[in-house]
């Protein structure tokens, strides 16, 4: 099982040295932080062993993962000057089938087409590097405070 950990490196200051290298730093729940080895995609211990990212990269894959576990992440950068300070840690991600789920859609615009028909115009969420094409869509609509009623694609009722 594996993540992606994507990454925006901060603004270089005016007469700096460029950003060179990036270490990505994982945890599993409440563990202790691991170095994400570039070469490997592999977790190691965090003692400088082990092979730093490059700063152009802004993407770093993690392999080997279990599934169920809650991964955060967070990384820093050399210049020639030495490390920065670590970034904020991410989210928690769980890995397993939820994970791969798609993200909620945007919400949908309605368009009044008469005095008592409306279409629904919605954006379907970006679908996940390496994780399945979207399937269905279904298309819930509901008048006032009444209930939700699904609507028929065939028949747009």
């Amino acid at each position: 099982t594996s993540l992606r950990v994507h990454f925006t490196l901060p603004p270089v200051r005016p007469d700096a040295l460029a950003h060179g290298i990036v270490t990505v730093h994982v945890k599993a729940g409440n563990g202790a932080w691991h170095s994400v080895d570039a070469t490997s995609s592999t977790l190691i211990s965090s003692n400088g062993s082990g092979t730093a990212h490059r700063a152009d990269s802004r993407v770093a894959l993690v392999k080997g993962l279990a599934e169920g576990l809650s991964y955060r992440a967070q990384v820093n950068v050399k210049n020639a000057c030495g490390w920065g300070a670590f970034s904020p840690v991410s989210e928690p991600l769980t890995l397993g089938a939820a994970a791969l789920r798609p993200t909620a859609p945007a919400a949908p615009l309605l368009e009044a087409v008469d005095k008592t028909s409306l279409r629904v115009h919605f954006t379907l969420p970006p679908v996940r590097p390496d994780a399945l094409a979207h399937g269905i869509v279904t298309v819930h609509v509901k008048a006032g405070n009444g209930a939700w009623h699904s609507v028929d694609a065939t028949s747009s009722t």
